[in-house]
């Protein structure tokens, strides 16, 4: 997709707990959600240029943010 054009990714996560996720979006995937911001992260290794915007963070998940990311890597 990116030798086609690709030039932005929008991707929305609307809370960093599972079971939240599930509850907010009336569906399972988040861990769908995570695996596709690793992919969007491998991107970078290749040239695309990556771009994160954080609108919110719901106060009590700041502190797991830097753990989200960390996993996403892993993905």
């Amino acid at each position: 997709m990116v030798r086609a054009g690709l030039t932005n990714i929008n991707l929305s996560l609307d809370t960093l707990d599972p079971l939240h996720y599930t509850l907010m979006t009336g569906q399972i995937g988040f861990e769908t959600v995570i695996k596709a911001i690793g992919k969007i992260l491998s991107l970078k290794r290749v040239g695309f240029k990556i771009e994160f915007k954080i609108r919110c963070v719901h106060l009590r998940e700041v502190r797991d943010f830097p753990n989200m990311t960390e996993r996403a890597m892993e993905a």
